[in-house]
């Protein structure tokens, strides 16, 4: 596994960097990279620009081998094909519908919120293909022939719900909605010393409330106190064979408005082979008493640890 950085420099940093690292630029533009964090270059970027006092914006993510994949019975299914769009009148439709949709009390306090219909434009989709819905939701479409594979293969813990084409006022044959309410347990939070991350400066009082971990900082606002930022793979610290389902939503909303990520079991990475589908690629969902948690956890408090060299330095 790795920790793979998109590096934004500040624009004051831009003739250096340019001068260092123009080989992996792009865009004229825009001085925007990419590096692995365990690489020398990215140790030399970060001593470039450790003085710089507009500090640089790291987007970081993980990549995983197939062996690693093999190691995890839970995983994270994310999005790799197409989405569908809306018009304003769809979304207004969707977000009606969604308003009026309960929270459901999880765990710990969290509370989300599950799309159960919605309203997209016309598009084809592939019999093979699982499909993203829309830009603001985690949630996927699946054609129905697909929902045939996964029912036939007997896995368990989804049902699917309908999506509607607004402009006949009916919902769509040939793709559906994927459904479950069967959740996972609360994510582990606290993993290494917070002296290791001197977030505390920027979160200031509410870091105490919030918590921080190795993959996640739980942020508090005045306008929403459930505001969740998830670095890394989910982790837990024990996972209960016997009570989670092939699919699964997270106990916290990892993703806006209230949305659970879903977890789903290695069966359905196993059917999703077999059967050459397309449109996700899966990350590991990690327990902490596993070879892997503890290589993500080094990985993660090297890197964090590392951009604190420019205390201006974000993700």
């Amino acid at each position: 596994m790795k920790i793979v950085v998109r590096i934004c420099p500040p624009h004051s940093a831009s003739k250096k960097v340019r001068r260092h690292f123009g080989d992996l630029i792009t865009n004229d533009l825009v001085d925007i990279f990419d590096l692995d964090a365990a690489s020398e270059r990215f140790a030399q970027y970060l001593e470039l620009t450790r003085k710089d006092k507009e500090g640089t914006w790291f987007n970081p993510w993980m990549e995983f081998t197939q062996e690693e994949l093999d190691q995890c019975d839970f995983l994270q299914p994310v999005c790799r094909g197409p989405v569908f769009a809306e018009t304003d009148a769809d979304y207004n439709q969707s977000r009606e519908w969604l308003d009026a949709t309960a929270k459901i009390e999880t765990t710990h306090g969290f509370k989300v919120k599950l799309l159960k219909r919605v309203c997209v434009k016309d598009r084809k989709l592939k019999p093979n293909v699982i499909a993203g819905v829309l830009e603001w939701t985690p949630d996927y479409i699946l054609p129905t022939e697909i929902v045939k594979i996964f029912k036939r293969s007997k896995l368990d813990g989804f049902s699917v719900r309908k999506v509607f084409n607004r402009k006949a006022q009916l919902p769509f044959q040939d793709f559906h909605l994927l459904y479950s309410d069967h959740f996972m347990p609360a994510a582990t939070r606290v993993v290494f010393p917070p002296e290791s991350i001197p977030l505390e400066e920027r979160l200031g009082d509410d870091f105490k409330k919030a918590g921080i971990s190795l993959n996640r900082v739980r942020e508090l606002d005045q306008q929403d106190e459930q505001t969740l930022s998830l670095y890394g793979c989910l982790c837990y610290e024990t996972l209960n064979r016997n009570t989670l389902r092939d699919f699964n939503r997270t106990a916290e909303p990892w993703a806006s408005n209230d949305f659970p990520l879903w977890v789903v079991s290695q069966r359905v990475r196993d059917i999703y082979r077999e059967h050459k589908l397309k449109g996700w690629i899966f990350e590991p969902v990690l327990e902490k008493d596993s070879e892997l948690y503890e290589e993500h956890r080094l990985l993660w408090k090297s890197f964090v640890g590392a951009i604190q060299i420019n205390r201006a330095n974000h993700m």
